[in-house]
């Protein structure tokens, strides 16, 4: 944000002021409307790429066409090198090409500070500035360069030179980092100007999330609301959230979904959606497939293009719901090709009796990302993350 706004006011250094200009609040606003989705990390976007573009240059770009990113990122991607991908993969058939803004951009710098603190004593130091000088010797320092970073000067490496996609003296324009009265003011600024979303999350309230989890002495459905209450407060005032609770049919119901919250704007929903989610007890079975389907249907009938239309989907387990247990045929509905109004699904394998390879496949399959909550006791954690892309 403070680089596209240093761009958007020509290059002049940024002031409180120049942040509230109603054309610069427009102008960043306008830009934003091109978001995919937000993301607490570049990984989602570097692996969903590589996937796709697997599959076909089309699927690729019906991804995402742009992306910000760190240079040794792209290089790394280049080679099949994905970031929170341990094993190497063959080099993608399309590989990226970095634009540097003539406009400027922030540098990605990575300062070694040696901390003063109580705890810090004299052989401490001695060693931290021992450390120090060792980086800076010549091996070490090629090994930096030969892993696509460019040195303390700036300068590229041979690696980093023999990727086309890069350019190794691109002459570009440094944003300094501006002090904390600029940054506070474009934090609002984000707040302001941030793509709006809707947001439905959906938690399987099936038997087995009764399960007490190992070592947190609560059930698996207890941490998942204590994780899910409090997501709401993520949210900004301009978003809308619903909430949905599924396993299968109960008594009279003919459908294996509730619904607790109806979709709707934050301000009005925030306060039923904490008290239903204390609400939700474990009974039943899992009816995975039909409540995703339901689910990404009913935000397609309200999704707009201005906003991230988005479904959160926690399952602790397999589809155990006869009536539909055709997944081939809901990964082919889920396909943002095939509808007008595509809906993005985010999905939590959650414990370690969920069906991961699925719920995996149901992300992918929408243009999503896929979420690892094995551990139960991480689904706080899990859930803040999701709720970044937002």
């Amino acid at each position: 944000m403070v680089a596209t706004v240093s761009a958007l006011l020509g290059g002049v250094p940024l002031t409180v002021e120049a942040l509230g200009d109603p054309r610069v609040i427009e102008d960043a606003r306008a830009l934003e409307t091109a978001a995919v989705h937000y993301g607490a990390s570049v990984s989602p976007f570097i692996q969903n790429l590589y996937k796709y573009q697997a599959e076909s240059e089309d699927q690729g770009l019906s991804y995402v066409s742009a992306i910000a990113l760190e240079e040794q990122v792209v290089w790394q991607y280049n080679r099949g090198q994905l970031v929170g991908v341990q094993d190497p993969k063959p080099p993608p058939r399309t590989k990226l090409a970095a634009i540097y803004p003539h406009e400027g951009t922030m540098l990605s710098d990575n300062p070694y500070a040696i901390l003063d603190a109580p705890w810090v004593d004299a052989t401490k130091r001695r060693a931290a500035e021992a450390f120090l000088g060792y980086l800076h010797e010549p091996e070490q320092k090629a090994l930096f360069l030969d892993a696509g970073f460019r040195d303390e000067e700036d300068k590229a490496g041979e690696e980093l030179k023999k990727d086309p996609g890069l350019i190794a003296e691109p002459g570009y324009k440094q944003v300094p980092a501006p002090d904390t009265a600029v940054t506070e003011a474009v934090r609002e600024l984000w707040d302001r100007v941030r793509k709006p979303a809707s947001v439905l999350i959906v938690i399987d309230v099936s038997g087995s999330m009764k399960n007490t989890v190992e070592g947190a002495g609560k059930s698996r459905l207890r941490l998942a609301q204590e994780a899910a209450r409090p997501a709401v407060d993520s949210l900004a005032r301009t978003d809308e959230v619903g909430l949905w609770a599924f396993s299968s049919p109960l008594g009279d119901d003919r459908d294996p979904w509730r619904v607790p919250v109806p979709l709707g704007p934050v301000t009005g929903n925030a306060t039923r959606y904490k008290t239903e989610v204390d609400k939700l007890r474990a009974e039943g079975d899992t009816a995975l497939y039909a409540t995703t389907r339901a689910a990404v249907n009913a935000l397609r009938e309200r999704s707009s293009a201005d906003r991230i239309n988005g479904v959160v989907l926690l399952s602790d387990g397999a589809n155990r719901y006869i009536r539909d247990n055709d997944l081939k045929q809901l990964l082919t509905d889920l396909d943002p090709e095939n509808t007008d109004n595509p809906v993005r699904v985010f999905t939590i394998a959650y414990g370690d009796e969920s069906d991961e390879a699925t719920l995996t496949g149901i992300a992918q399959a929408s243009r999503g990302v896929a979420y690892n909550a094995r551990d139960p006791r991480a689904i706080r954690a899990v859930i803040q993350d999701v709720l970044s892309n937002f």
